[in-house]
Formats: structure tokens, C-alpha cells, sequence
């Protein structure tokens, strides 16, 4: 049986990242945009997981975890357009967990701070997705009320 309090825990995190995503990206602070996205859809991705009776993975990969747990307990997710697009968008975040908190190597050798890999772009792109799997998923988790 899945926990409440764990899942409501893990939605209330990701909804701190997100506004602390939005906050990051209105004052220039790319890489803590990118940092607050990619956990705000990973905390989702957990409640997720979790509502749907499963274990939280300790990769940072979500996306295929809750593939894997749909494709047995909630077939008919896997037709829906949203859903596809929360995965596909939790996908392209989740490498950005870690990646998004330690110098990046950008070719043989040279390694650059997150703050300077990370451009306003690539946040507005990534703080859109975190939204889109919150959204979509406080919509599944609304449609379970099991958990």
C-alpha cells in the first residue's frame, strides 16, 4: 500500500522546486533553474512511483520506472497523449539532477561550473518541462485516489 503522507511529502518538494526554479530563472541564475527543475520532476516522479505501489529507483530515472509500473497498472496511460510528453520530458531532466550540481565536462580536459554551462534558454526549456510533469502528474495521481 502506498503512503499518503510520502507522496503528498514528495509533491509538496516538488512544488518548493519549482517556485525556487521560477525564482532562480527571474534573477539570471541559470544553473539553479536548472538544478530546481530537474529535482521538482524528479520529487513528482517519486510521488508517482510511490502512489503507484512501486519503489523509488536511486538512478535518477524515474521516467522508466513509471513506464514500467503503468505498462502493468494503469495501461490506458500509456494512450494518453500528456503522459507521453510527462515522460519524454522527464527523460531529457533527469540526467540534469546531477548533472546540474558539479563542473560539466565540455571536452577532453576542460571541465566548466554549471554556472557557466547552463544558458537562459536551455532553463526557460527545462523549467517548461518541470512544469508539464507536475501538471500531468497531479493529474494521474488525482485519477488514482487509491494511494
Amino acid at each position: 500500500m502506498a503512503s499518503k503522507d510520502e507522496v503528498e511529502a514528495s509533491m509538496l518538494t516538488a512544488e518548493e522546486h519549482l517556485k525556487d526554479a521560477r525564482d532562480a530563472f527571474n534573477e539570471g541564475r541559470f544553473h539553479d533553474c536548472a538544478y530546481h527543475s530537474a529535482s521538482a520532476a524528479e520529487n513528482t516522479g517519486n510521488a508517482l512511483i510511490i502512489a503507484l505501489g512501486g519503489r523509488v529507483p536511486r538512478t535518477h530515472r524515474n521516467a522508466e520506472a513509471i513506464e514500467f509500473a503503468a505498462t502493468r497498472l494503469q495501461s490506458s496511460w500509456l494512450k494518453s497523449e500528456g503522459f507521453r510528453k510527462m515522460l519524454e520530458s522527464l527523460r531529457d531532466l533527469e540526467a540534469h539532477v546531477v548533472k546540474s550540481r558539479y563542473p560539466i565536462k565540455v571536452k577532453e580536459g576542460i571541465f566548466i561550473p554549471p554556472k557557466e554551462y547552463y544558458t537562459e534558454d536551455m532553463a526557460k526549456n527545462m523549467l517548461e518541462k518541470a512544469i508539464l510533469v507536475v501538471n500531468v502528474t497531479k493529474h494521474l495521481l488525482a485519477s488514482l485516489r487509491s494511494y
